[in-house]
């Protein structure tokens, strides 16, 4: 899923603090697609690499992605 050529050049940049989660076994967006999300975002970027998790971070790892999440905002 590239959409990159669709994409407009004149999107607003994001002003506020992200925090990305992704998965080695997630075969919709690749590790570098997240890392270069950053370049959009003008304040705190950071993001989480999961091991040996699919796409479905949800589904398949409820506990340590809310913990992921608390954490985050803990130190917020």
């Amino acid at each position: 899923a590239n959409l990159s050529k669709l994409w407009k050049a004149d999107f607003p940049r994001v002003k506020i603090p992200v925090f990305g989660i992704w998965s080695t076994g997630d075969v919709a967006l690749a590790e570098d697609q997240m890392i270069s999300s950053a370049a959009f975002v003008d304040a705190t970027w950071q993001y989480e690499r999961m091991e040996d998790v699919s796409h479905w971070i949800p589904v398949d790892e409820p506990e340590k992605l809310s913990n992921l999440i608390i954490n985050y905002f803990q130190k917020k």
